[in-house]
């Protein structure tokens, strides 16, 4: 990804985009993650928190929030997002844990 020419991959998000360019400049990876305040703050952002979500699913809901949250901020500075991130978490684990999808979705509508 750092390397010019070296991938064909035809989209990037935003965050993944800016995220490199910080770390081409030099920038510790850890401090990588920025928002534009426009298009960082977007819900591509969740695909990343469902294998935390499978991953950790076992665990209590204050310590899965916040890997699931930290997962998000390794690319991106968001706090728009947490909200989203805590409830695709609670619908995801409910649904692992038998019960049906479709009501769970409607507790969230």
């Amino acid at each position: 990804m750092r390397t010019p020419g070296s991938h064909n991959d035809t989209y990037a998000s935003t965050a993944h985009r800016m995220f490199f360019e910080n770390l081409v400049k030099g920038v510790a990876p850890e401090e990588c993650h920025t928002n534009d305040g426009h298009n960082t703050d977007a819900i591509c952002a969740l695909t990343m928190v469902v294998p935390i979500i499978l991953k950790y699913s076992d665990e209590p809901k204050d310590v899965l929030y916040k890997k699931a949250i930290d997962m998000i901020n390794v690319t991106r500075r968001t706090k728009a997002l947490d909200n989203y991130a805590m409830a695709l978490t609670d619908i995801m684990v409910d649904v692992l844990n038998g019960k049906d999808l479709r009501e769970t979705i409607e507790l969230y509508g």
